[in-house]
Formats: C-alpha cells, sequence, structure tokens
C-alpha cells in the first residue's frame, strides 16, 4: 500500500470534574458546594468576585495537556 497511516487518538476530558477536583485541591473539601450555595443566595459583588477568583485559580490549561501529551 502506498498510503501512509496516521495514528490517532481521541482524548475526552471530563472538564467539569476536572474543575471541581482542582478547586477542592486549592481551596479545600467541600469549597465547591459552599460556593455554589453562597453564589446562589449571594447578590454581594465582593462575594460574587471571590467565588469567580476561586473557580479561575482552579481552571487548567487544556491546550497544555493536549501539547504534553502529543
Amino acid at each position: 500500500m502506498t498510503e501512509q497511516f496516521r495514528k490517532r487518538v481521541r482524548v475526552y476530558l471530563d472538564v467539569d470534574n476536572i474543575v471541581i477536583s482542582r478547586h477542592t485541591r486549592l481551596h479545600g473539601k467541600n469549597q465547591v458546594a459552599k460556593d455554589k450555595a453562597r453564589n446562589h443566595v449571594s447578590s454581594n459583588p465582593k462575594a460574587d468576585a471571590e467565588i469567580t477568583t476561586r473557580v479561575h485559580r482552579a481552571m487548567i490549561d487544556v491546550g497544555a495537556v493536549l501539547d504534553c501529551s502529543s
């Protein structure tokens, strides 16, 4: 055969659980649930900003993960 075959890999990432796991590791057990509850009932912009900051710190760079695995 003259065709060249490239190996392909599919990667499925459960981003929700990755972020929850990292959030827990960074901010403590049950903090995700506390932040969800606090954000749900809060109309305090300062509280919202604190939660947003924690979530952003827990995010991962999916591109970096994929680059590392290639």
